[in-house]
Parts: C-alpha cells; structure tokens; sequence
C-alpha cells in the first residue's frame, strides 16, 4: 500500500512541485487527478480551498504546496530536500517565500493579463535576474540554489521555468541571456528524472494559455 495519496492535476504547477518532492524522496504514491472545473464534493471535503495538491497520509490531510513539501520532508526524513544548518534552511525558506510572493506573482501577470504591460515584464526581468545574481553560488558552489544537491528550493521554482518556453512562444519574453547561472541551472533540472517523470508537453502550456485568454477575449 501507497505511503502518500496525492490529489492532483496533470498541468498544475504547484501540483507539480509536490509530485517532483515524492520522486525525489523515492516515495511511494497513489496518484489521483481531479477536474478542477467540476469539483466533486469529496474533493472540497479535503481541500477547503479547492486547489490542488492536496496530501493524504493515513488520516492526516494537507494542502498547499509549500505545506506539503515541508511535511514531507519532515515525515520522511531520508534523503532531506532542506538542509540541516539553520541559517541555509531559513535562506532556503526565503527563497521559496520570493517565489510564492513575487516571482510567480510577476509571471502570471505577464503570461495571463491579456495585455502585457511593460511594468509586468520588468519585474519578472527584475526578479529573474535577482535569482541569477543571488540565488546560485552563494553559500557553496554547484548547480543547484544551494549548491551540489537538489533541494525544496529547485523544486518550488522548476515548473515556471518548464512553462517559460511558453511565455517566450506566446508573448515573445526569453529567460535573459545574461542569466548564465540559471540557464545552466535550467538545463541540469531538465536532467532529473522528477523532472521527466512530471513534463508536460510544450504545447500543452501554449494551448493552456489560449484557452485562459480566450473567454476574457471574448467580453472585450
């Protein structure tokens, strides 16, 4: 019997997130998918806010991404995604704070606003190239946020950048050029097998953003 249920979407980055830390940890899972468009009332019994993922083990029920990775983390300590010094655990939660709060904020705003303005695209620039010059090489060297081992960092963060090659097909915006480190970062994350295991085709994220566009289109 699966350690984890996991309630999910395919498509769903924040989903995918959790997907990525139970692979990564090498724990067993049952897999479970929801239709986020017609909620079934078993599934708002166990997530209050109707988003996904959502976790079960055994009797406990948790949800929220961040939440999940943190409780996995802590349940199944093996192969630890957070380090064990205080002060880069708590640099760690920073980081995944500024995705939560900023970076994914910025993105959404380019990807999904009908009409991109330039101040939205700016922040995302501002904020991408403040993870090339801060978020890579600065407590030890390697090709992950905190150094030579993936961690919850990488994870919080991957599926955005798995769904720019959309952003850059739909409104023309490429991770910038002088951002050496996370390019480089990019092409290491595409190695990982949690990565394989949860990549969505490209097209999918285009067609995914045609059909959010299209019904705000139509009342314009």
């Amino acid at each position: 019997m699966a350690q984890i249920e996991i309630v999910s979407t395919n498509t769903c980055p924040y989903a995918q997130r959790t997907r990525m830390a139970l692979i990564e940890k090498g724990i067993d899972f049952d897999y479970k998918t929801v239709d986020l468009s017609n909620k079934p009332d078993w599934f708002l019994e166990l997530s209050p806010y109707g988003k996904v993922p959502v976790v079960k083990r055994g009797d406990e029920v948790v949800f929220e991404s961040a939440i999940i990775n943190e409780y996995l983390d802590e349940v199944f300590p093996e192969k630890a995604l957070l380090p064990k010094d205080h002060y880069l655990r708590a640099w760690a939660r920073i980081w995944i704070d500024f995705a939560n709060t900023r970076f994914t904020s910025a993105y959404g705003k380019v990807m999904y606003q009908p009409d991109a303005d330039q101040e939205s695209v700016d922040a995302l620039m501002a904020h991408t190239r403040r993870i090339e010059a801060h978020g890579f090489g600065r407590f030890t060297d390697g090709p992950y946020w905190l150094g030579c081992d993936v961690s919850l960092v990488d994870l919080t963060y991957w599926p955005w950048f798995e769904r720019w090659s959309a952003l850059a097909e739909a409104r023309g915006i490429a991770v910038p050029d002088d951002c050496v480190h996370v390019l480089k970062w990019v092409d290491t994350m595409r190695a990982r097998e949690s990565v394989k295991q949860t990549a969505n085709p490209p097209q999918s994220f285009v067609d995914s953003w045609h059909a959010r566009l299209a019904p705000r289109q139509a009342a314009e």
